[in-house]
């Protein structure tokens, strides 16, 4: 029967391997692009070619390294674009996927168990249009997906440990928001190791503090910075004296027109709306799982004892409420993106479930019409998505527009010198970008980087966040406009007859900043894409 269900479960691999190869490959040359992966693009190029340094007063960014510079090398080696980054991405989403079926395998005690797991992750089509982009979703899922692959399969427990630890540090310096994932880790050593627990624990702990040190060594101080700035460290710095970034004193002084007003009676409709409904599947699913723990340990006192399928269920709810109840104050819909850091671990949950209903019925049927049911469910989701995802298909043809504006860029950017863009749209400095230049890394995305302060604070606050906040990498009109006095010889703008916040304030003549630019900028080129029209000005002599 075992020999049976293997071949069966290996059959049914293979299909959803092609599919979701096949779906991610189509996302990658079909897909627009938005801010966050033209940020990874951007400044992961100009970070590996040296062009702009990271953590310092130029970019001072509160982003980890490893996804910069691993969509970067990519771009170094193949190319400036946005798919030598999908690709990368894709080749870890594949690697997920084949760790998921062989986590799910071990924790399922089945072959079908593993590929159980599998149809869940690929069943997503968000997950699959996510994975597919240059930003780390698949990265940071492959990374966690292999972390409890190494404790579950690795016989050494030194080397296993060992490795944990640089999993964990090459997590934590992609995404730091991946912080809860040391509950696994710790939780093993401690509650599940039958010997040398503490040694465990210490050789992690070891080999994680010997990567990061090394790693901060560097890249300096500007990420020692970031790092202390994680939620839970950040806490330890202050005690202990250690002052904090520039950001800290930044945000919780001051608004941007772009933060959500969100009462607190809403929270729960918005997690049903944005988590729930969208991940439906695979937040039932660990849920049951839960149920079906509960009853297993009142029924038998064997179960009586922590498994890691405890630990791996206790991240995934841990995890997604903390990202949610912390995006919450920026975005009342990032737990949608979110979510596909941490999916497949959640999904690990089906591999489990399966192999407890097996164990509990003793027949292979019931999991046969478990392991159905899923396929039906993954296939309805693929029919008909709960949710389309944030960049379909209401979508703005953002990469398209950067490459159509690219072409009319590249022969009138100047060889050297960083770009200004005022324009409070993303295409317009990822064009910068895909004809050869360098932006200023605040314009980015402007409305995204501007601060004001808070209505109500004294004028020693005010003081304080009008002298930092161009230190801490945001933009105010005061600082703006001494920046374009003193700062930049090239500007990039769109001429509209309207802006929204927070450009709209300053328009003049059209641009924004007008008065400041005509005083001490001329106008070298112009050029339509579309119906839209941009400018091209340089400082004056």
């Amino acid at each position: 029967m075992a020999k049976a269900s293997d071949r069966f479960a290996l059959w049914m691999l293979a299909p959803c391997l092609l599919f979701a190869i096949a779906q991610l490959g189509f996302n990658a040359l079909t897909l627009d692009t938005w801010m966050d992966e033209g940020k990874y693009l951007m400044k992961g190029y100009w970070y590996l070619t040296g062009q702009i340094p990271p953590y310092s007063t130029i970019d001072p960014t509160f982003y980890m390294p490893l996804s910069f510079y691993s969509v970067g090398s990519t771009e170094w080696l193949f190319g400036i674009g946005y798919l030598p980054g999908r690709a990368l991405m894709i080749l870890f989403a594949v690697a997920c996927l084949v760790l998921v079926y062989l986590t799910g395998a071990h924790l399922g005690r089945s072959r079908l168990a593993g590929v159980g797991a599998t149809v869940l992750v690929a069943g997503y089509p968000v997950t699959m249009t996510y994975f597919a982009t240059a930003t780390p979703y698949a990265m940071v899922s492959c990374l966690s997906v292999a972390l409890i692959l190494v404790l579950l399969t690795v016989r050494s427990r030194r080397i296993a440990y060992g490795a944990s630890g640089i999993i964990l540090w090459a997590l934590l310096f992609t995404r730091p928001d991946m912080m809860p994932i040391v509950m696994i880790l710790a939780g093993w050593a401690l509650l599940i190791e039958p010997r040398r627990r503490i040694e465990c624990l210490a050789v992690a702990f070891f080999t994680f503090i010997t990567a990061s040190v090394v790693t901060v060594w560097v890249f300096g101080p500007g990420l020692l910075q970031v790092v202390l700035d994680v939620p839970g460290l950040a806490q330890i710095a202050a005690a202990v004296g250690i002052p904090p970034a520039p950001i800290s004193g930044i945000l919780p002084l001051t608004v941007s027109p772009l933060d959500p007003v969100l009462p607190l009676r809403e929270v729960p409709r918005y997690f049903y709306i944005y988590f729930f409904q969208p991940y439906f599947a695979v937040a039932s699913v660990t849920l049951v799982t839960i149920a079906l723990r509960i009853f297993s340990v009142w029924r038998e006192s064997s179960e009586r004892r922590v498994k890691p399928i405890d630990l791996i269920l206790a991240y995934f709810w841990i995890t997604t409420i903390l990202h949610y109840l912390l995006s919450l104050s920026y975005c009342l819909n990032c737990i949608i993106p979110y979510t596909n850091y941490f999916l497949p671990v959640g999904a690990l949950s089906v591999a489990s479930l399966l192999g407890e209903i097996f164990r509990l019925t003793r027949s292979p049927r019931p999991m046969y019409a478990a392991f159905g049911y899923l396929c039906i469910t993954a296939v309805a989701m693929q029919i008909s998505p709960s949710f389309p995802t944030l960049l379909r298909p209401e979508s703005d043809n953002v990469r398209a527009a950067a490459t159509q504006l690219s072409t009319e860029l590249r022969p009138r950017l100047p060889p050297t010198g960083r770009v200004l863009v005022l324009c409070d749209r993303v295409e317009a400095a990822q064009a910068v970008w895909l004809a050869g230049g360098v932006i200023e890394p605040r314009s980015l995305y402007l409305p995204l980087n501007f601060r004001e302060p808070r209505p109500g604070l004294t004028k020693d606050d005010r003081d304080k966040i009008d002298s930092v906040v161009w230190e801490a990498g945001f933009w105010s009109e005061g600082s703006m406009r001494r920046a374009l006095t003193q700062g930049y010889s090239t500007l990039l703008i769109e001429r509209r007859q309207s802006y929204g916040d927070p450009l709209g304030r300053t328009v003049r003549d059209g641009i924004p900043f007008g008065d400041v630019v005509a005083m001490h900028f001329r106008l070298t080129a112009t050029f339509t894409v579309g119906d839209r029209t941009f400018e091209l000005y340089r400082r004056r002599e």
